[in-house]
């Protein structure tokens, strides 16, 4: 278990490292008064890094008002 946590923690470092050093000014957007990147421009960068990740949605969770919540899971070396 320590093993799998150590790793984990590794990979964790090695993205945050490479990712965090990304400069995204030319690319952040605006609307509404947030700011925020593009999934597609997000996306294409994390795979100029990292070409094995991958991602997948959680199943939809309804709620009573109508809305809905879904989750997108980036996995990168199985973490």
């Amino acid at each position: 278990m320590v093993d799998d946590m150590e790793r984990r923690k590794s990979v964790y470092e090695e993205v945050w490292g490479k990712l965090s050093k990304v400069d995204v000014s030319e690319h952040i957007e605006t609307k509404m008064n947030l700011s925020y990147l593009s999934w597609a421009w997000a996306w294409g960068t994390l795979m100029e890094h990292y070409p094995e990740a991958e991602y997948y949605f959680s199943e939809e969770k309804f709620f009573p008002d109508g809305s809905c919540q879904v989750e997108c899971i980036v996995d990168i070396r199985g973490c």
